[in-house]
Order: C-alpha cells, then structure tokens, then sequence
C-alpha cells in the first residue's frame, strides 16, 4: 500500500512538475516478502547497519526487472500471497500476473506481478483477458498462438510494456525456442 501510494504521489507531482516545465521523475519498486537479517553487520573496526538475506537479492532483482517490463512495480508470488483481494479491491489496487521467471543466480522460478499505475488501471482493466489468454499460452510454450495475440495487443495498446516483452520473447522463441521449458523464463542479467 505504502509503494502504491508513493506511484499515485509521484504521478501527481510528476503531472505539476511537466505543467511547469520541469522534468519527470521515474521511480522503480520491487518487494519480496520472506525472512532477512537486519541490524549492524562486520567487526568492531567496521560495521555498518544493512539487511541481508536472498529476500533481499530478490527485491533487488524484481527492482531491476521493472525497467524491462516497463512498470514502476514488481511484486513476487512471495508477497503477493499474502495479500487480501477484497482490500485490494476496497483500495482500488489492481495487480496483475505479467511473467514467470528464474532470477539471476536462483534454479526456482518466481511469478511476477506488475501493481499497476494509477493512471493505467481502466486501460488493464479492458486489456486483461487477452493479456491473461496470451500469457496462458506462453506458459504451455504455444509461442505462435501467444505472438499473434500479443501482437494484436501490443499494436493496440502500445503503453502496455508486459505486452511487449512477452511479445518480443515468444516472436524470438518461435523461430529459435529453448531447449527445455518449463513455464519459466531464465533471467540472463541482474
């Protein structure tokens, strides 16, 4: 809720600041819930107060997918079981499953979830069964079938960065598909 409120804030501001002439801001979360280590960390030369911990890393991967995807929001499967549908919805928080992957560094797939924009939501709302119907495709690997779907969304709806990078990986895996697939996609870089 607190990440969601900061977006709605920075579009706001964002709408003033472009209104004035000034610059956006661009802003890129991503939250992964499990157990960390917190507090002061090294010897008693050096220390300092940090957090550590492969929850940690995977914030920071889902942090980095963010630019890749196009959304401002990552959220994992982690945290986003955690999470009430019917607050959501009372808060008028929208989420949506974008893609499932393997991070840099991990063998387990993780799901992703895009916690979409305040300004975009009416926009995925109207979206929503062709991007789920193409993603269900993806998964089962039927690239054809999903590129042509995307690409009916993506020249549609050309704000919808999830689209697009489904689009683009299933239009390369029909002319030069994995080897093995299992629903996930393996993540090359941090």
């Amino acid at each position: 809720e607190s990440a969601h409120r900061m977006m709605q804030a920075l579009t706001k501001l964002n709408a003033q600041w472009t209104s004035r002439g000034i610059s956006e801001i661009r802003s890129r979360i991503g939250i992964a819930t499990g157990d960390v280590v917190v507090g002061n960390m090294g010897s008693e030369l050096r220390f300092n107060y940090t957090v550590m911990g492969d929850t940690v890393n995977l914030a920071s991967r889902l942090e980095s997918l963010t630019k890749q995807y196009g959304v401002h929001l990552i959220i994992s499967n982690f945290t986003h079981a955690q999470l009430d549908a019917n607050e959501l919805a009372e808060k008028d928080i929208l989420i949506r499953e974008i893609d499932c992957v393997k991070v840099k560094g991990k063998k387990l797939p993780v799901t992703l979830f895009e916690v979409v924009d305040p300004g975009k939501r009416e926009a995925v709302r109207r979206t929503w069964g062709r991007f789920s119907e193409a993603r269900s495709l993806y998964y089962k690997g039927e690239w054809k079938s999903a590129t042509a779907l995307l690409k009916q969304l993506v020249d549609k709806e050309s704000w919808d960065g999830p689209a697009k990078t489904l689009y683009e990986r299933c239009a390369y895996f029909v002319e030069q598909a994995p080897e093995t697939w299992d629903g996930s996609y393996e993540m090359k870089s941090k």
